[in-house]
């Protein structure tokens, strides 16, 4: 690839890097739903019918550029998915005295990620607390380069990271 000019260049590092930001903002969106998946969230018992819309309101935006050349990316949670409040099926409400109609749709990340569930049916793996966002974190930062060099190599650009490059910051 040839550039005709400095600006040339970095428009193009401009679009392979907000690419990258992407990818990657979009492999932390799958590991949510891959952890959801795996722990069996949404299947606690045999009551409940699983609406998948815990699952499907993790939200991410197109990344934007914040600086010269960097981009941020956005992965969030976005409790206006949740659309299904049935206590009889336990579908984002409890039967629980004193919790039934309580809206929890914004809490439920922390709930399901982090604190473990009310015992009603024993004890199991869904009552003990949980800490699902460390896993994430750790995986996410241990397969950085291999994320970041799969995506700019979509872009035709081959990356070297066998060596590590140190930030200022």
């Amino acid at each position: 690839m040839e550039f005709s000019n400095t600006a040339q260049m970095e428009s193009v590092f401009d679009d392979v890097i907000k690419n990258a930001v992407f990818d990657i903002t979009k492999e932390m969106e799958q590991r949510i739903e891959d952890e959801i998946d795996s722990h069996g969230i949404g299947y606690a018992n045999k009551v409940y019918e699983n609406t998948d819309e815990f699952k499907n309101a993790w939200v991410q935006s197109n990344p934007q550029k914040v600086a010269n050349g960097t981009y941020e990316g956005d992965l969030h949670y976005e409790a206006s998915m949740i659309k299904t409040h049935n206590p009889d099926k336990w579908q984002h409400d409890s039967q629980i005295e004193g919790w039934t109609g309580v809206n929890i749709d914004e809490f439920l990340p922390n709930i399901i990620f982090e604190t473990g569930s009310y015992p009603l049916w024993g004890e199991n793996h869904s009552t003990k607390p949980r800490d699902a966002w460390t896993p994430m974190i750790s995986s996410m930062d241990r397969s950085f380069a291999k994320l970041m060099r799969d995506s700019f190599a979509k872009s035709g650009i081959k990356l070297d990271t066998s060596r590590t490059y140190k930030s200022s910051f």
